[in-house]
């Protein structure tokens, strides 16, 4: 069985000097786009994102995406678990548009010290030059700020010399955190991670955030000698549930009312 979709989306006119993405959340399961009429590629498995460059591809205004999709590929066969198959877009679809170069990716790891109460910010940020010449001289700043927006420490910044066209360099930071409130299941106490890219001039280009918490996930040794899993240094018992995302009449798309609804019999 064979499905296809079409839409129009519009483009604006200040996204013609960056670069611009399509993102499919899931597809259920193999597909083909177009934009335009042109063939843009083509991607399995369902419950992983796929990015297309459409740069290319679109003009300011009014453009058009077609989708052709299979209900099932080869993929399916790895994807052969215990559930109702239903097939077609699954999550969000959403086109972006960034700088020519800009952050194309970032790790943040916040784990703890040796004394389970210090945190250890470690943060990787990988930035790509999709320019015609080299980019020189850009700034990578990191901060973090708690739930009221305080600043936790003075934003730290690392420098790029440089980066050739179609090239990609990367920056660490390794920043020690005193005293953060620590995440839990039960304190699930979160902050946010801020990282700016900065050009030559100072100018900021582009600004990424998330949130994390800091936590200490291990799996060691209790006094009896029985591996056990910890966090934070306290020894943690999962329970859990086979659940499934799946709506009587909406099929992946589930309502808010329903997840409630779920929870709420789960602790009956």
């Amino acid at each position: 069985p064979t499905a296809f979709y079409s839409r129009t989306f519009n483009i604006p006119q200040d996204w013609k000097n960056g670069k611009v993405i399509l993102h499919f959340g899931g597809v259920y399961s193999g597909y083909y786009v177009w934009v335009n009429g042109k063939f843009v590629g083509y991607s399995e498995d369902s419950r992983l994102a796929a990015r297309f460059d459409i740069t290319k591809y679109v003009k300011a205004g009014k453009n058009l995406v077609a989708l052709q999709v299979f209900r099932w590929c080869d993929g399916s066969w790895l994807e052969d678990q215990d559930f109702i198959r239903l097939a077609g877009i699954m999550r969000d679809v959403y086109i972006y548009a960034t700088p020519k170069t800009h952050i194309q990716d970032f790790q943040i790891d916040a784990t703890l010290a040796s004394n389970y109460k210090d945190g250890i910010l470690n943060t990787t940020v990988w930035v790509d030059n999709f320019d015609k010449t080299t980019e020189s001289a850009l700034t990578v700043e990191l901060g973090l700020y708690d739930k009221s927006g305080k600043e936790i420490f003075t934003p730290q910044s690392k420098t790029i010399s440089s980066i050739e066209p179609d090239k990609e360099a990367s920056v660490s930071f390794q920043i020690p955190v005193d005293a953060p409130r620590l995440w839990s299941a039960e304190s699930p106490n979160l902050y946010s991670a801020v990282i700016s890219l900065k050009d030559a001039n100072g100018k900021t280009v582009q600004v990424e955030s998330a949130k994390i918490g800091f936590r200490k996930v291990e799996l060691k040794k209790d006094s009896k000698g029985i591996t056990r899993f910890y966090v934070n240094n306290s020894p943690i018992i999962l329970r859990g549930v086979n659940r499934h995302e799946i709506d009587p009449d909406n099929g992946r798309v589930l309502s808010t009312e329903l997840i409630f609804n779920d929870v709420a019999l789960m602790k009956k």
